[in-house]
């Protein structure tokens, strides 16, 4: 038997903070504490997945996109698909030399920006010939850098107050639901800064962010914090992160959706670094509404507005899915 104190100078040396250290990496499965068993459905004996789809997708009366009519020309591919083509009516005469965008399309009838070159680089912004003399500006902020583009610094964001402050654009994704009893569900899911997430990284101190999944609506979990202070994981980047939860789905034309009020909460604690010149400190991105609406509409989501990198909309895109037929 070793002395005691041996034992104690060994655990401070070589292994006591390790075994108290708070598991990390990309992924974690915040539903494992439960145990759990995804329940598979079946066709035939044979297991099939759930198929997810955006709520945005379901109904005919779903607008997406940018319809006839509306003004297009904001800001560099709003509400242009690459790839897209040219719609009916359009003039699809391009001039030589013209620099557009490989595949920027345009809808009949949309008004794709006049007039909108004003502090663009020299060779971004040459036009489609839609409508005579109307030009696509596909090219706004070529030559600025990371930072500025971040920081919203170009020519075309200086009429915007210092003050404004805005939140980051993520991509939001539903990849996987299992059914664990006869109500709920276990989700995966993924959630990405458009800006580069190692680059965001850099500007704070990662133990200073928390980020928590709220509304879940279940009977195993309400809400659960997933990253930061007193969190069962810490994800190497909480701007780049996949995660599994337990929610209670809302009921929307025939489809299990996600929670109406499901969100993700950030909390930037870091008072030094410059978040805080760029973003809000605290805000909860929450999934659209809007989608189950009867009327036709046109969701502001989390990817447009103000500019690639951040926007002023705090909503997701929602999920839903149903049995699969057999």
């Amino acid at each position: 038997m070793y002395p005691s104190y041996l034992l104690t100078l060994s655990l401070a040396l070589f292994g006591a903070a390790d075994a108290t250290a708070v598991p990390k990496g990309k992924y974690y499965d915040f539903t494992s504490s439960f145990g759990l068993v995804p329940k598979a459905y079946t066709c035939h004996g044979t297991a099939v997945p759930y198929s997810v789809v955006p709520a945005a997708n379901i109904g005919a009366s779903v607008s997406v996109g940018v319809s006839a009519g509306v003004d297009a020309g904001v800001s560099a591919g709003a509400g242009v698909s690459a790839g897209a083509g040219v719609g009916a009516g359009v003039n699809a005469g391009v001039s030589a030399g013209a620099g557009v965008s490989a595949g920027a399309g345009v809808s009949a009838g949309v008004n794709a920006g006049v007039g909108v070159n004003a502090g663009v680089s020299a060779g971004a912004g040459a036009g489609v010939g839609v409508s005579a003399g109307v030009g696509v500006n596909a090219g706004v902020g070529v030559g600025l850098s990371l930072r500025e583009e971040l920081a919203g610094e170009s020519a075309l964001d200086k009429r915007t107050s210092s003050k404004t402050k805005y939140y980051p654009k993520v991509s939001f994704t539903v990849s996987k639901v299992e059914k664990v009893d006869d109500k709920h569900f276990k989700i995966t899911f993924g959630c990405k800064t458009q800006y580069n997430p190692s680059s965001l990284l850099s500007y704070v101190d990662k133990s200073k962010v928390d980020v928590s999944c709220v509304s879940l609506d279940s009977s195993y979990m309400k809400s659960v914090k997933i990253h930061g202070d007193k969190a069962a994981f810490n994800f190497d980047n909480p701007f780049d992160f996949e995660s599994s939860v337990v929610v209670l789905p809302s009921q929307h034309d025939g489809y299990h959706c996600l929670p109406d009020n499901f969100g993700v909460e950030y909390d930037v604690k870091d008072e030094k670094c410059g978040w805080t010149d760029i973003f809000e400190k605290k805000f909860t991105l929450t999934v659209d509404k809007s989608s189950f609406k009867k009327s036709k509409r046109t969701s502001k989501l989390s990817g447009s507005g103000v500019d690639k990198y951040k926007t002023n909309s705090l909503t997701l895109s929602n999920y839903c899915w149903k049995e699969p037929t057999c």
